[in-house]
């Protein structure tokens, strides 16, 4: 138990003092890029697509860098190779939430309504890349997330302190029965086998 609660808090206190170097990770690499473009696929079971779905509509973003991540992803050959439309998966829509069991995909571009069918991005769509995201998330909540963690670890040593002090107390407190040093009187006296009641001559 002891030993939980040290390493509970030795992770908190790395994660706070390394927070910089972990949001660099994240917001200046090809990490998240390189999962969306090559791992994400359209089985909603399979974990990273799973993470990824719950990142993307939590933190309202999509893809790693903006929503054309998804252009040439193997996501994006698998569903819609010969498409003209291009498109990202429903957790990058706004409605995606309230619409998760009927939407199978989100148009990243739309059409004018005027007659030049130029394309302009979906104002459906989120347009922050979950880098950004993602490194803005850890900034405001790993400080949080390290200080919570850390007074419940101090809080449990705390507890196993105190138990520890109240059955040392209590054991100091305790007074042997006049039946239960008869008892151990007489098993001594005739060296009966019987099975003694512990020592009560502390």
């Amino acid at each position: 138990m002891c030993l939980a609660i040290v390493l509970t808090i030795s992770g908190s206190v790395y994660g706070f003092v390394y927070r910089e170097e972990l949001q660099n990770t994240v917001g200046r690499s090809d990490l998240i890029k390189n999962v969306i473009t090559q791992d994400y696929s359209s089985e909603p079971l399979r974990k990273v697509t799973r993470a990824v779905n719950i990142m993307q509509s939590e933190l309202q973003c999509c893809g790693g860098d903006d929503p054309r991540d998804y252009i040439d992803s193997n996501w994006a050959q698998s569903n819609h190779e010969n498409s003209p439309i291009k498109y990202a998966p429903p957790s990058c829509c706004k409605d995606y939430l309230r619409y998760e069991k009927e939407m199978t995909s989100c148009p990243i571009y739309v059409l004018n309504t005027d007659s030049s069918g130029e394309q302009n991005l979906n104002p459906g769509i989120y347009t922050e890349g979950c880098k950004t995201a993602l490194s803005r998330f850890f900034e405001k909540y790993v400080i949080v997330v390290a200080g919570v963690v850390i007074t419940i670890g101090i809080l449990q040593l705390v507890c196993i302190i105190v138990t520890s002090i109240l059955i040392h107390v209590l054991n100091n407190l305790y007074v042997p029965q006049p039946d239960d040093i008869v008892y151990d009187m007489a098993r001594n006296q005739e060296k009966s086998p019987y099975p003694s009641r512990g020592d009560y001559y502390r």
